[in-house]
């Protein structure tokens, strides 16, 4: 999807222009149909649900999740990825807007807002610095988070950095919040089962903010190369799997299973 911000401008002008010749001809019509574009503008920006995928390492899985569950809720999604190393509408199946493209022309938040304007779910891509301003602009308007981790210590050092930016004692975060730990990318069950306990332990001896109600939920997914080749390919899984149900399907079924989890979960 390409997000052109001078074209929706352009249109709005051709709206006003339409809607001009509306009140000058029929002045109770005009004022109707203001009332209902006003409000239905107002509803659907209080409905708009922001998510986040954050962690402080780099190849954990931010940009691959961020791109299934936008897949999986099809139309109503579209991830805004905030990294600007990388362009993910190269290689997102789904809606996605890359905010380096207009940095110079809008803020995060303004974006946000145009966004909900036109989507039920917003899904943030953020970079490996979460203490950005980029980040951090936006940070209060989220009450949803995904933090992919894998089974190495690096891994597990950078999932409580992330969790102590977010929720520690010094978090700008309040009220209640429900975050969905991905264990990724694992391939034996004694590594993951091991990552687990670390993970526990972990979340027992965070010193949390008092202002702060954590909801937590940990989920496993399987290390697949199929999953791998859905960014290669630039194709969501069931594209994938419709194209070769024996090698994709498996996949499929998978990373559909982890995005229903969410969805439930997140009570999208």
């Amino acid at each position: 999807m390409s997000f052109d911000y001078d074209g929706m401008g352009a249109f709005y002008k051709k709206s006003g222009r339409s809607m001009r010749r509306t009140e000058e001809n029929h002045p109770v019509k005009f004022g109707i149909m203001k009332d209902e574009y006003l409000a239905s503008l107002q509803s659907d920006s209080s409905e708009t649900i922001i998510m986040a995928a954050v962690s402080f390492k780099g190849g954990v899985g931010k940009s691959t999740i961020s791109n299934a569950l936008g897949s999986y809720l099809e139309g109503d999604a579209v991830v805004l990825n905030l990294d600007y190393v990388q362009k993910a509408e190269e290689s997102n199946a789904c809606d996605t807007v890359d905010y380096i493209d207009y940095i110079d022309e809008i803020s995060v938040s303004e974006l946000i807002d145009e966004l909900s304007k036109r989507y039920k779910f917003i899904i943030l891509d953020t970079p490996g610095d979460i203490s950005s301003p980029t980040v951090t602009e936006i940070l209060d308007r989220v009450d949803r988070f995904i933090i992919p981790l894998t089974t190495g210590k690096r891994a597990r050092q950078a999932t409580e950095s992330s969790l102590d930016v977010l929720f520690g004692p010094d978090a700008m975060l309040k009220g209640k919040i429900r975050v969905f730990f991905l264990l990724n990318m694992y391939k034996l069950v004694s590594k993951r089962d091991q990552a687990v306990k670390h993970f526990t332990d972990l979340l027992h001896n965070m010193e949390f903010s008092e202002e702060i109600e954590i909801i937590p939920k940990l989920v496993g997914l399987k290390y697949s190369e199929a999953i791998d080749r859905m960014e290669e390919e630039a194709q969501s899984v069931g594209a994938l799997a419709a194209s070769n149900k024996g090698a994709y399907g498996p996949a499929r079924k998978t990373l559909d299973s982890v995005c229903m989890k969410i969805e439930e979960f997140f009570e999208l």
